[in-house]
């Protein structure tokens, strides 16, 4: 798999009401863990609920077109409160474009009244979705034991809670190959 289509810096997007908080943690998680620095980009207003309904929630699709429209040439992560949805799954974390190098975190889902709890999920989101962005298939690691690593597929809210904060050797490796 090819990594990411634009070169350069990657960037932070914040879109909508998003806590100034939530995007510094994920910045800072990514940052951290890759070591590379950031741009944080000015925040994007969320368009009109385009999936409708009661819940307003948003079609991540046509949200990843908006961003892609305001992008760079680096890495976009958006960081977003907005609800999403995707080909009819509801209760969407986060996603990306493949091939590509946008993705979405959604805090919308992550958010506690436990703070540290929803800064963790906030990290271990935005080390899983940019692990994807760059090896696609998630870790095969014991599915199980969501302890292994950040970069198992976590169906739920809850499991995401149990995942390890880190990669597993194999992963870490298949990463640096990609960001050394």
């Amino acid at each position: 798999m090819a990594p990411p289509e634009r070169d350069g810096d990657p960037e932070v997007l914040p879109v909508g009401d998003v806590e100034p908080f939530a995007v510094v943690e994920v910045q800072q998680a990514i940052e951290r863990t890759f070591d590379l620095t950031m741009t944080q980009r000015q925040p994007l207003e969320l368009p009109v609920a385009d999936a409708g309904g009661i819940r307003e929630q948003y079609d991540v699709e046509s949200l990843l077109d908006e961003i892609d429209d305001v992008a760079t040439a680096g890495p976009t992560v958006a960081v977003t409160d907005a609800d999403l949805l995707a080909d009819g799954r509801e209760h969407i974390l986060g996603v990306n474009r493949l091939p590509g190098s946008t993705l979405v975190l959604s805090t919308n889902r992550l958010e506690t009244r436990d703070r540290q709890r929803f800064r963790e999920r906030l990290r271990k989101e935005a080390l899983h979705l940019v692990a994807t962005m760059y090896l696609v298939d998630h870790c095969v690691g014991d599915p199980t034991d969501w302890s292994d690593c950040v970069h198992q597929y976590t169906p739920s809210v809850s499991e995401l809670d149990e995942t390890s904060e880190s990669f597993c050797p194999a992963c870490r490796e298949a990463l640096d190959e990609y960001l050394l």
